[in-house]
């Protein structure tokens, strides 16, 4: 029974018993015993609301505790690895300083200090060599360009041996005259240099720089303008339509006067065609 139910009905007796005496003892007893009863439940559930307050609060500052000790502990962590990897630098510096080990070759870096001053580098990666056709071209808008250079590191295995004498790249170029179009093709020649910061002593076999240069002006025609000029790094040209077209042949990229051929052995990213305009 509710406990405002409870004090009704004891409001109720205490008048019955003062105005009618014939309200028994044993009703009255009842009803007073039940409202002790709901007064007793309503003290235990105030006492069980208070443990579960309180009990949340220790919960609540134990979660307290425990957070600050996390941060604390994962700043700790936090600075033993910036610690680690500092140490980690030192020792590869270290290393590098007593030739234990090589610094990576920064082909960017190294070629800015070999070439000269091209007017484009083309760049490419070993992605990119597995094309055929694979072309890299210079059209002209003024005066065509007077030179090219091709470099690229190769890792000569013993069954990749000297793979510039391999291949077969062609320099060309294009001009036009009254009678529309012709072209000119020469093979370019590559040169070995063993001297280069790829090649490593603690390597049974050689990587080779290879160098590749042709002087395109020796090509044009003073009297036809210039129209464009190429170099074929993997494939043929053909002319078609008055057009020149460069396609590989039936064997495709594997085809071994093709530069797509050998690209697992050329170190990725060292392989570039620059133009100069003199």
């Amino acid at each position: 029974m509710p406990m405002w139910k409870g004090l009704i009905l004891l409001g109720l007796l205490l008048v019955g018993c003062s105005s009618d005496p014939a309200v028994s003892q044993a009703t009255h007893d009842r009803a007073v015993a039940e409202l002790r009863a709901e007064i007793h439940a309503a003290r235990d559930m105030l006492k069980d609301q208070t443990a579960i307050n309180t009990s949340l609060t220790e919960k609540n500052e134990e979660l307290d505790t425990a957070l600050a000790a996390s941060q604390k502990e994962a700043a700790s962590l936090e600075k033993k690895i910036d610690a680690l990897s500092q140490d980690m630098s030192d020792l590869k510096q270290t290393l590098i300083e007593n030739k234990s080990i090589r610094e990576p070759v920064n082909p960017q870096k190294y070629y800015a200090g070999v070439l000269g001053n091209p007017v484009r580098v083309d760049w490419y990666s070993n992605s990119d060599l597995a094309k055929c056709p694979l072309i890299s071209e210079y059209k002209a808008k003024n005066k065509g360009p007077t030179s090219v250079e091709i470099w690229f590191a190769g890792r000569e295995d013993g069954t990749e041996d000297s793979i510039g004498e391999q291949l077969d790249v062609e320099v060309g170029g294009v001009w036009r005259h009254s009678s529309g179009l012709s072209s000119r093709d020469e093979d370019i020649e590559f040169k070995r240099i063993l001297d280069n910061p790829w090649n490593s002593t603690d390597d049974p076999f050689a990587t080779v720089l290879y160098k590749g240069y042709f002087p395109i002006d020796e090509i044009w025609s003073d009297d036809y303008d210039i129209h464009r000029a190429y170099v074929s790094l993997s494939g043929y040209n053909q002319w078609n339509d008055n057009r020149l077209e460069t396609r590989c042949d039936n064997n495709g990229s594997q085809d071994e006067d093709y530069v797509s051929a050998h690209k697992d052995n050329i170190v990725d990213g060292s392989f570039i065609v620059a133009w100069y305009v003199d």
